[in-house]
C-alpha cells in the first residue's frame, strides 16, 4: 500500500503534459517542472508539496514527519516545542 504523501505526477497547468520531477536545491530538494520552447513557450514550476498535506507547512516535509511521529506518540506539546525547537502555534496547527 502506498503512502501517496506527494503526487507521484504533476500535470503542467499550461500545456496539459506531464512535469518532471527535478533535484533542485531547496529545502524539499526537489520540484515538478516544465519548460516549453517555441509556440506554446513557458517555464513553470511546482513545489512537491502542491496538493498534499505538506502545502501550508514552513517546515520541511523532515520536520513535519517527525513533529508527526512525535505528536503520534503522545508527546505533550511542550516536550514537542523543546526537542524541536518550533512554537507552541507550529505543533498545534
Amino acid at each position: 500500500m502506498g503512502m501517496d504523501m506527494i503526487a507521484k505526477e504533476y500535470v503542467c497547468p499550461i500545456c496539459g503534459e506531464k512535469m518532471v520531477l527535478t533535484e533542485k536545491s531547496c529545502s524539499d530538494g526537489y520540484i515538478w517542472v516544465c519548460r516549453k520552447f517555441g509556440v506554446n513557450e513557458h517555464h513553470i514550476k511546482r513545489t512537491v508539496r502542491k496538493g498534499s498535506w505538506f502545502e501550508e507547512s514552513k517546515l520541511t516535509i523532515p520536520e513535519v514527519l517527525i513533529l508527526t511521529y512525535l505528536w503520534a506518540k503522545k508527546n505533550t506539546n511542550e516536550w514537542i516545542v523543546d526537542e524541536m525547537n518550533v512554537s507552541e502555534p507550529t505543533v498545534v496547527d
